[in-house]
């Protein structure tokens, strides 16, 4: 059984039935991550009684939800992530976020939120709303403000430049994780075959897990023109030409009969790759990690280079 780091409960009112409830999540969790749930006549019996407790238990690959009535028509709420995740980590973060916008969709059942985005764009604009002073700030102009009556005490506001300095990258600095927040969630719902190598790996490291399903839609044969991803993709018989890869992890690639040329792979993670009748033509690796890959003796990687071949001790034997 996969190890489980708690995130938040909430309360959720106003549904007539703990039924009606847990239709209305996964209608919303379907909608919102369409790689994982699916909203259908069934969508009740993917609710699993905990055993020994009247608690209902929503299980995935990436969340848990437990579903709990506190007394009428009052319910908890808890989320789970499944995996082993830093408490304050920016997987947290995410998870966080998840329940927090799932409980406004759950608020609003009038209101249809296409996106966990929309939602959360909402909440937000309801927030300020609400609380209205957290939208107002000290507006600053030149020879907008009103001269001091002759004789009355003028208030002088001095701004200090270094202050100002460090709002802004204070400001910038929010702006950069409301986008790593929406990147996350972009990820977590864009459908798996779309998805680059840069997207993969986040994927995975949010996931918390090894990919297990998802990798047969990751899965595909090279047939030529842009290269969308390296990973699970088979390059059999081809001639490509002219790219800098950099910085990237390539998970279980097939190279069989290919010639790179002009090629270059710097700072690139192989995990369980196979090259196969390798021709290389003014081709470098450097800064590049091999971990339990099939080599045949084409591939020459510089010193900068490292190869981790792992064996089990029966193999050795």
């Amino acid at each position: 059984m996969s190890d489980l780091t708690y995130i938040l409960t909430s309360q959720i009112k106003d549904y007539a039935s703990i039924e009606d409830l847990k239709v209305a999540i996964i209608k919303t969790l379907a909608r919102w991550f369409s790689n994982h749930y699916v909203f259908n006549e069934h969508a009740l019996e993917s609710w699993v009684k905990k055993e020994g407790t009247d608690v209902d238990v929503l299980y995935g690959n990436t969340f848990q939800f437990e579903l709990s009535i506190r007394s009428e028509n009052i319910y908890y709420l808890a989320m789970y992530a499944v995996g082993s995740f830093r408490r304050h980590g920016s997987s947290c973060d995410f998870f966080e976020k998840v329940l927090d916008c799932l409980e406004y969709q759950l608020g609003h059942p009038d209101i249809e939120f296409v996106t966990m985005a929309t939602a959360s764009s909402n909440k937000q604009q309801d927030e300020q709303t609400y609380y209205p002073e957290t939208s107002l700030w000290p507006t600053r102009s030149i020879n907008e403000s009103p001269l001091p009556i002759a004789g009355a005490i003028a208030e002088t506001v001095v701004y200090d430049e270094a202050e100002d300095d460090e709002s802004l990258e204070d400001e910038d600095s929010d702006d950069e994780d409301s986008d790593d927040e929406d990147s996350d969630e972009f990820i977590m719902s864009m459908p798996l075959r779309d998805m680059n190598d840069n997207q993969i790996e986040k994927y995975v490291e949010l996931c918390g897990r090894c990919p297990r399903d998802e990798c047969e839609e990751w899965e595909m044969v090279y047939t030529g023109g842009d290269i969308l991803r390296y990973s699970y993709c088979k390059f059999i018989q081809w001639g490509i030409e002219d790219q800098t890869v950099s910085h990237i992890t390539i998970s279980r690639a097939l190279f069989d009969q290919i010639t790179f040329t002009n090629y270059v792979f710097d700072g690139v993670v192989f995990e369980e790759c196979v090259f196969k009748d390798i021709y290389l033509n003014n081709t470098t690796f450097k800064n590049c990690r091999f971990i339990d890959c099939e080599m045949d003796s084409s591939i020459v990687p510089d010193d900068s280079c490292s190869v981790e071949n792992y064996y089990d001790s029966d193999e050795d034997a």
